[in-house]
């Protein structure tokens, strides 16, 4: 099973005050430098459109504009495409939160089902909505830029585990026993 980190960078017009294009950019050049446990790493521009491009290509991220309004339509779509085709999809989503509230609700709702999800936000920005943001994240909790590196750990360190559901009744009254030998002494 292939390990892929899937990164999702807000573009919207809110994106282009207080230089958060810029820490952006800075963010995805420390995510490129640094040694994670991914396969793969697919970046996602995500504003009118939710636009694939190259990560290894430096002039295809650095060169992004913010503009527009984010259309959740795409990403909801993205999100369930992926966790059709994939056993776990981890996603690292880079945003300051500004946007409408209901979209942002129903988006929530919709993922908070899909099991194999887990979408880790970092904050972009000193008006950034950590509220909206916190919704959706993995464990409802919201990483500041800073922690770019804390935010990727966190999802390199997540699998879903498979479970194995007793087929019979006799599987589920069954206790296993225990050899004395097995036991610590202490």
């Amino acid at each position: 099973m292939e390990n892929k980190l899937y990164i999702v960078v807000d573009c919207s017009g809110s994106m282009f005050e207080m230089a958060k294009q810029s820490i952006s950019m800075n963010l995805l050049a420390t995510i490129r430098e640094y040694k994670h446990s991914f396969d793969e790493v697919i970046l996602f521009l995500w504003n009118d459109d939710l636009k694939e491009i190259s990560f290894k290509d430096t002039e295809d991220f650095m060169s992004f504009a913010a503009s527009g309004k984010l259309n959740f339509d795409k990403l909801e779509e993205k999100i369930i495409s992926l966790s059709k085709k994939e056993n776990e999809v981890k996603i690292l989503l880079l945003s300051d939160g500004n946007f409408n509230n209901n979209e942002f609700q129903n988006l929530s709702n919709n993922i908070k089902e899909l099991l194999n999800i887990y979408i880790s936000f970092v904050q972009i920005g000193a008006d950034s909505s950590v509220h909206q943001l916190k919704c959706i994240s993995l464990h409802e909790y919201v990483y500041f830029a800073e922690d770019i590196l804390t935010s990727i750990q966190s999802l390199e360190n997540i699998s879903v585990q498979k479970l194995t559901l007793p087929t019979t009744i006799n599987e589920i009254l069954t206790v296993s026993t225990v050899d004395e030998e097995d036991i610590d002494e202490w």
